[in-house]
């Protein structure tokens, strides 16, 4: 096995490592939101047809992907300082 073959497949391994976190972290997220919804429709007593947006304000919030980008944009804005 030359050099090249070996750094492509080190290449090749890395990336599939990488995109399986990358999938992983995503199915956590959705986890996450799945239960939060499942929660605040048990709180209000709704059917579970009742669509989120209107479960998430009723009780005051909003999706959590907003907030998640909101943290990560003050994350970022305070790096820069």
């Amino acid at each position: 096995m030359d050099i090249d073959s070996a750094s492509i497949l080190l290449l090749v391994s890395f990336l599939q490592n990488f995109y399986k976190v990358l999938f992983l972290c995503f199915l956590k997220g959705v986890l996450k939101v799945v239960l939060h919804l499942c929660f605040l429709k048990g709180v209000l007593g709704v059917k579970r047809s009742t669509p989120n947006w209107a479960v998430l304000r009723e009780c005051g919030q909003g999706p959590l992907q907003f907030y998640w980008f909101r943290a990560a944009a003050k994350f970022f804005s305070s790096l820069q300082e």
